[in-house]
């Protein structure tokens, strides 16, 4: 996250309209946002988040972020969201996801990075698949989505994961 991304990025995330049927609709409020950003830049030994732009990093497409969901889990979970529909299924995601992925195992002394999916998202489940995320099972009536509550698809990455895959491996 760069200063002159700011203001463009905090519109973009505040849009629900573009946040589709499965990302989360909570806001933080502006103050917090800039506060959150002016402590840290969104950047932290728990937590990151990092942009997404086009080819020729003119346009804002998108964030993934990373974040620790327990403080016994030696790794992470990773989220992300594309703001414009028709910037999806490109392929954008995917590249972003193995690239903080590869970023966090060579970085941190973790053991794994989890995605967490709702069953109905086939988008991302093919961000889990080209990724080489491995389906773990489903944790039932994980949280409240939209109204509903919503069961989870848990997909990891390990370590050994990632420096066995050709894939990962062309990254370094």
């Amino acid at each position: 996250m760069r200063d002159k991304d700011l203001e463009t990025y905090l519109r973009l995330s505040s849009e629900i309209a573009n946040r589709g049927p499965h990302y989360p609709l909570f806001l933080h409020s502006e103050a917090s946002f800039r506060n959150k950003y002016a402590e840290n830049g969104f950047w932290s030994e728990k937590s990151g988040l990092m942009l997404i732009f086009d080819t020729d990093e003119t346009r804002l497409l998108g964030q993934v972020v990373f974040f620790q969901t327990a403080h016994y889990y030696e790794g992470f979970e990773l989220g992300y969201q594309i703001f414009h529909p028709a910037d999806r299924g490109k392929g954008f995601t995917t590249e972003a996801v193995m690239l903080l992925s590869k970023y966090l195992f060579d970085a941190k002394p973790i053991l794994r990075l989890t995605l967490q999916i709702e069953p109905g998202n086939a988008a991302s489940r093919r961000v889990a698949e080209k990724s080489g995320y491995k389906f773990e099972g489903v944790a039932r009536s994980a949280f409240h989505s939209h109204g509903s509550v919503i069961d989870i698809e848990v997909w990891s990455l390990i370590r050994a994961d990632v420096y066995s895959d050709p894939a990962y491996v062309d990254l370094a």
